[in-house]
């Protein structure tokens, strides 16, 4: 049986004589508790009514809203109260919970104002509470029956199978924040960063104890698309694939989250807390009902409870990325992964039954390892990665599991996130971190991204997607508009290429990659390659969609201005050194009598 108490108004409920009792049983000086209790009954409110002060009056009970000691107050008014629960249990007067015989016991669950007290009801004395017994004990308590929990610290409680419309909350919160949003003057840098920042982080609570399914996954990456490239609106085209908008950006990508990756990565981090946090009351629950001692990897067991299902799927994704580093060696030899990311028995064809317990101490003996005790064959290779880990046995220290894809081994969901990403590390880490550093407006930086995409909307591109009819370019009507034409090889865009001094550059796009060929321009020339590259694509735009042909002059023009307020702007920038900061020690002295 289970009670759920939301404690209403709780800081204004406070007696007075319990929190001055509290303090004394936790031991505090006489003067502090006279210092609390003065600030306390010598407190005076008033009420605003109809514009107009009523007058003060005096609280006689209740801690004070806004008084940094309050939230201290009231933490130490529920410890009591939680070891006045724990003096029942120890009394026998209160029969815990427990999930298996010779369990943990579970009594009460706390946080802030939010209390869940859990008592023994066995299958033979709830048969016996009929529906009106069970109406007298709601009306006696007044408290509501129910046979399930809505919500939990702002968690639904799932009952049987999890279907996508128990997550219609998500929905309508995303869809909340999108329609307050004026995306239409928003650019598209702006809403890449909304949507990092906003719409893939409002799921992220709940995806920390749930596996979404896979409907809700794509319906959230669908939302992140369509904003990014539609805006709120109908109107747009999907220009890059996801497939590389989701990369991060030193790979090419914007750093968008894929939902199910990002739900996987967010799970993980209970995984590390039952490999490292055995002590916390919900692993003791879990090892009491699921575990039993054994490692989470180890254990196949389904149809438990909603989070522990989430946690078996997230562990079959993040199986490989935990390795066991050596201590006392009591780990198995052969179904840990100490060696190598997979465990030893994946590389024999079979494990003899005769070392199916064998633990790694075992095989270290008198400082070697004694390799032919074994009566499984094990393949050279694996035999000489194992005799090259000297020493290997620390008999003080236990055996510890370690993420792999971490310097410092600890786990974290963006490790966790950029391993399940992209599990061979690519060669060219730097490849593409140049765009996002140029001192340039953000829509300029998106717009060479776009470009070394190959993946500017020029006629070419859109006859391919068979959006219109014809790949001709619009403004001379001879040559097919590709992005080399419509930037370099049209009229006016040479024109404008020389009279920024830049007679050479639409010569070099021959023969080499976007990427490198940017970047090396970049390296040469600066920014007023990029200025000039944007501002012949906002050119060639102006005069489709306004009928409007800026002057080569007015639009050279425009370059130099972009480039030095550019320059003005970013020099203005403090450049955070820490051997610039200026270091004070300050101290405190105890001042004169």
């Amino acid at each position: 049986m289970v009670f759920k108490l939301d404690l209403y108004k709780a800081y204004d409920r406070v007696n007075w004589k319990f929190l001055q009792d509290t303090l004394l049983k936790f031991k505090f000086p006489p003067v502090i508790i006279s210092l609390i209790m003065f600030g306390l009954t010598h407190s005076s409110n008033t009420i605003l009514w109809n514009g107009s002060k009523t007058e003060a009056f005096t609280p006689v009970r209740g801690l004070r809203q806004g008084d940094p000691l309050s939230p201290y107050l009231f933490v130490l008014c529920m410890e009591r109260l939680g070891a006045m629960i724990e003096r029942q249990v120890n009394i026998s007067c209160w029969k815990p919970m427990q999930m298996v015989k010779n369990g943990t016991k579970l009594s009460h669950l706390f946080f802030a104002d939010d209390v869940l007290l859990f008592a023994k009801a066995t299958t033979k004395s709830s048969s016996r509470v009929s529906r009106h017994i069970r109406e007298n004990i709601a009306g006696c308590s007044q408290i509501q029956a129910t046979d399930r929990f809505e919500k939990y610290l702002g968690f639904k409680m799932f009952h049987g199978k999890v279907r996508k419309q128990d997550y219609s909350d998500v929905y309508d919160r995303i869809a909340s924040k999108l329609t307050s949003w004026k995306s239409r003057l928003l650019n598209k840098p702006g809403r890449v960063v909304l949507a990092n920042s906003v719409i893939s982080s409002l799921p992220s609570y709940h995806m920390q104890i749930n596996w979404f399914p896979q409907g809700v996954c794509d319906d959230l990456d669908k939302i992140v698309r369509r904003f990014i490239w539609k805006g709120t609106g109908d109107k747009g085209m999907h220009l890059v694939g996801w497939n590389k908008i989701t990369q991060p950006r030193k790979l090419g990508g914007l750093g968008v989250r894929r939902s199910r990756l990002q739900n996987v990565a967010l799970l993980g981090k209970l995984i590390w807390e039952i490999l490292h946090s055995p002590n916390k009351l919900w692993v003791k629950l879990f090892d009491d009902r699921y575990l039993k001692g054994q490692l989470p990897f180890n254990v196949r067991i389904y149809g438990g409870s909603a989070v522990w299902n989430s946690l078996v799927k997230a562990m079959n994704m993040l199986r490989d990325g935990f390795t066991l580093k050596i201590g006392d060696g009591n780990s198995s030899f052969w179904f840990d992964p100490w060696v190598f990311k997979e465990r030893l028995s994946s590389v024999v064809p079979y494990v003899d039954i005769h070392d199916t317990s064998l633990k790694i101490q075992e095989v270290w003996t008198n400082g070697t390892w004694n390799l032919n005790q074994l009566y499984t064959s094990i393949p050279d290779y694996v035999r000489n990665a194992i005799t090259s880990l000297q020493p290997c046995i620390v008999n003080d220290l236990p055996d510890i599991w370690t993420w792999h894809d971490s310097s410092s081994g600890i786990y974290t969901a963006k490790d966790a996130y950029c391993w399940l990403l992209e599990p061979s590390p690519c060669n060219n880490l730097t490849g593409w971190q140049w765009i996002w550093r140029l001192h340039l407006p953000a829509n300029i930086q998106f717009f060479i991204w776009q470009l070394v995409h190959e993946s500017i909307p020029t006629n070419a591109m859109l006859h391919h997607r068979q959006v219109c009819t014809s790949d001709l370019c619009h403004r001379c009507s001879l040559s097919s508009e590709t992005i080399d034409h419509c930037l370099f090889l049209y009229g006016d865009s040479v024109a404008i290429w020389n009279m920024c001094g830049l007679h050479s550059v639409p010569s070099t796009i021959q023969g080499v990659d976007r990427l490198t060929w940017c970047k090396l321009l970049g390296k040469r020339y600066g920014n007023i390659v990029f200025v000039t590259l944007w501002i012949v694509w906002c050119a060639r735009n102006d005069f489709i969609f306004n009928n409007h042909r800026e002057s080569t002059y007015t639009s050279v023009s425009k370059i130099h201005a972009i480039v030095n307020a550019s320059s003005d702007a970013f020099s203005l920038m403090p450049a955070v050194s820490t051997s610039t900061l200026n270091q004070r020690r300050v101290s405190w002295s105890r001042p004169a009598e």
